[in-house]
């Protein structure tokens, strides 16, 4: 399997885990929609993080702290991104949680999520020319 599909069935399986802890926090636990958004990710990113590493990204530098790092910073970028758009269906548009958690999914965690996996999280080691 490529990289690329490997990410994608990654992705879809921390997505579901991420999708079941928020709509308990919206539905059962009837918290604030950005913390219920917020306590998904959190959770589902750091195990898209490990599986991607480990599984899909092999190849590219994995060493923990780098890597970390930059997932790091580009996951904060996205949550906050994905928790305003998730807010904003939710709250200001009444769209149900889970349709509006997997919009915003669809939006910031698709296309761009692999190309900032493969080239900026995990990027392939450079060969020297020889």
């Amino acid at each position: 399997m490529k990289w690329a599909t490997k990410s994608l069935v990654i992705g879809a399986l921390a997505t579901a885990i991420d999708l079941g802890i928020g709509t308990f926090c919206a539905v059962v636990l009837q918290l604030p929609t950005r913390v219920c958004t917020a306590a998904g990710l959190v959770v589902g990113a750091t195990l898209n993080y490990l599986a991607q590493r480990k599984v899909a990204f092999a190849d590219g530098d994995t060493r923990l702290a780098q890597s970390f790092g930059r997932w790091a910073l580009v996951t904060a970028a996205q949550i906050l991104v994905h928790g305003q758009l998730v807010t904003v269906l939710r709250d200001t548009l009444h769209v149900p949680f889970a349709p509006a958690k997997m919009l915003g999914d669809l939006v910031v965690f698709t296309l761009l999520q692999l190309l900032l996996l493969r080239y900026v999280v995990f990027p392939r080691p450079k060969t020297s020319a020889g």
